[in-house]
């Protein structure tokens, strides 16, 4: 039977000492080719044969089976194939070659050492992180941090990916959504966490760091009291957080859409000449949460504008 190309070799067709000469003659013709094209259709093989298509379905998956090789192209070696139907082998054959017929076919054997390559690589890769991460707990890295960037550090140690953009997307919002991800980008590059990217996208999909670190989560930790979360009597904040819920009779006439009523635990200080950063995001059931935070709280050197874009 000839090769259909110089990248597809020793081709032949395995047929059953059980044919007759009548099935030997319906299993030549369903095979024969030139090129990539089959010259005898289907249909015309039955109609000369007078059979069905699930009877030549099964006189050639029984009894006239195509074998070929492919030559890998990486090394000398090349894998065998067998085929019981024309769709298998065009399967098969654009698999192992492109479109212009050049051949990008490797052999089990080089998949499998590439494979074990890549294996390794990755160990040494993940080796020299550990060492990099270790090496930073010794010298204390995180004394190079914002206070904010120390607060998202201790976070993540709470929290997982998911969680801690849900925890910063309220605080920063979209015009300053910049700042989440270049501050978890300085944590790695000082060796304190380590962030796994999409392959395709390269954007930041989860980070990992050592257990041991946590351990030294109190010195990591901002020294002076925070009032983000803490709602003790007698502490003062100069944020402002609520939940504004929906009026149920806000169809009626001059109606608030949202109404509700409110008890501050904390004295809430606003300064007069204080740049806030101010938010509203909408809730379950229409309701709504405001933030009111000065822009100092968030550190954020140097501002960041609306129109910037994130290269």
């Amino acid at each position: 039977m000839g090769n259909i190309n110089e990248k597809v070799s020793n081709i032949r067709v395995q047929v059953s000492e059980k044919c007759t000469e009548r099935e030997k003659s319906i299993i030549e013709l369903y095979w024969k080719f030139n090129g990539f094209e089959f010259l005898n259709t289907a249909k015309s093989i039955m109609e000369t044969f007078e059979i069905s298509q699930s009877q030549l379905n099964k006189l050639i998956s029984s009894r006239g089976l195509l074998m070929f090789s492919i030559p890998c192209g990486s090394c000398p070696k090349f894998d065998d194939f067998q085929v019981s139907s024309r769709l298998n082998f065009k399967s098969t054959i654009n698999q192992a070659l492109t479109s212009n017929l050049i051949s990008t076919y490797k052999c089990n054997f080089c998949i499998s050492k590439e494979q074990e390559e890549a294996c390794l690589k990755n160990v040494q890769e993940q080796k020299k992180i550990n060492e990099n991460l270790e090496k930073a707990i010794e010298t204390e890295n995180w004394l190079h941090l914002s206070n904010f960037q120390k607060g998202m550090l201790c976070n993540c140690f709470k929290m997982n990916f998911v969680e801690l953009k849900k925890h910063y997307r309220p605080i920063l919002g979209s015009d300053n959504w910049i700042l989440f991800i270049e501050s978890l980008e300085t944590i790695e590059a000082y060796n304190l966490l380590s962030l796994q990217r999409n392959s395709t996208t390269k954007e930041i999909i989860n980070y990992r760091y050592l257990d041991k670190l946590t351990s030294f989560k109190n010195e990591i930790s901002i020294k002076e009291a925070t009032t983000k979360s803490s709602f003790d009597l007698g502490i003062e904040t100069n944020e402002l957080k609520f939940r504004l819920t929906t009026n149920k009779d806000q169809h009626y006439p001059d109606r608030p859409s949202h109404t509700g009523t409110i008890i501050f635990n904390q004295k809430i200080v606003i300064e007069p000449g204080v740049e806030y950063i101010y938010g509203l995001w909408p809730r379950a059931n229409n309701n709504l949460y405001l933030t009111l935070i000065p822009q100092e709280n968030l550190e954020r050197l140097p501002t960041y504008g609306s129109s910037r874009k994130r290269k």
